[in-house]
């Protein structure tokens, strides 16, 4: 009995997978055994700037290797022409105009009856956004460290509970520990857990994701002093909650508010002892006594420092001297 004939492909099927090789989203390309192209689709062709005529059976796959890539090449490129299959090795392909493409390649081998190495059959996948994306990331880390590095105030990664991960070099400073002092005490050997700000401030924060106001911490020989705190919880990648503090030694400005609290009191004591002679007073017209809220004359000197902070000495005046000592002659 013959064995039935192998059907082949209908021609839209063909014009079909055609079109996927050369217009799929992810590149395509096969090399000979000298690193040649010997195949690449439409899409890896815009990416690189090339026409085909310009690379197939033209150029090798280090032609358009930035160097460290090539060397990658070099020492991959021998595995897989052994039989072996790679997988996910990054490199980066030269446009024509000299830019840089960052890429992903898988490739399999084609051989022959004889297992020997025909061409490859290699998968690209253009890296450039998640490139990008990396960077980012590692930008906005760079900043995030400099700033938790350099800040003048504390920094401490936290958990709600208490627990601390990470702090900075202003944290050590202010709290007279290293890092991993600081660390292994957590909260409640930095904090005075008794201050009665830290329940009320820790229930906000659980109620409404953040919490400012003053608490009073814990120096390494047990003495106490005030701090401003700021925190927030925040989830990461996975979901869970982690917690941001920043906090202020406000030591000094806590004796300046009492330095002037103080001077204030002074200055109110003061006024206190300060008479004001005010409104009509009653003076005789002949003697110049006063007629206190009483009805009695005093004499004008008694009636101002009774009322006031002045006081009195005595003296002649010039005029009154030449009436009551005509004789009298100053020296000159």
């Amino acid at each position: 009995m013959p064995l039935p004939k192998k059907r082949q492909p209908a021609p839209e099927t063909l014009e079909s997978l055609l079109d996927l090789y050369e217009n799929s989203p992810c590149g395509f390309h096969s090399l000979d055994p000298e690193g040649v192209f010997v195949r690449i689709n439409d899409t890896e062709l815009k990416w690189l700037g090339y026409r085909r005529e310009e690379l197939v059976h033209r150029k090798q796959v280090t032609d358009i290797l930035a160097p460290a890539s090539r060397r990658t090449f070099e020492e991959h490129f021998p595995r897989l022409k052994a039989g072996s299959a790679l997988r996910d090795l990054e490199a980066e392909l030269v446009r024509k105009d000299g830019s840089l493409l960052p890429v992903q390649v898988s490739a399999t081998g084609l051989y022959d009856a004889d297992g020997n190495y025909v061409m490859s059959r290699a998968v690209v996948v253009d890296l450039s956004d998640r490139k990008r994306a990396e960077e980012e990331v590692r930008s906005h880390e760079l900043r995030y460290r400099l700033l938790f590095e350099n800040s003048m105030d504390a920094i401490f990664l936290t958990a709600p509970d208490g627990r601390i991960f990470d702090a900075n070099p202003s944290a050590c400073s202010i709290f007279g520990r290293t890092r991993e002092e600081i660390i292994a005490e957590g909260r409640e050997g930095l904090m005075d857990m008794s201050d009665a700000n830290m329940a009320r401030l820790l229930e906000e924060r659980e109620r409404t994701g953040k919490t400012h106001g003053e608490l009073t911490a814990r120096r390494p020989d047990g003495g106490l002093f005030p701090v401003e705190i700021s925190s927030a919880i925040f989830r990461d990648t996975h979901g869970h909650a982690s917690t941001c503090l920043i906090l202020r030694d406000i030591s000094r400005r806590k004796e300046q508010e009492a330095e002037r609290e103080k001077l204030i009191a002074e200055l109110q004591d003061a006024l206190g002892e300060v008479k004001v002679l005010s409104g009509l007073l009653s003076i005789c017209a002949s003697c110049k006594k006063i007629r206190d809220e009483r009805g009695n004359w005093e004499t004008l000197e008694v009636y101002i420092r009774d009322r006031s902070a002045a006081d009195f000495s005595h003296a002649v005046c010039p005029d009154c001297m030449k009436k009551l000592y005509p004789d009298y002659k100053p020296r000159r």
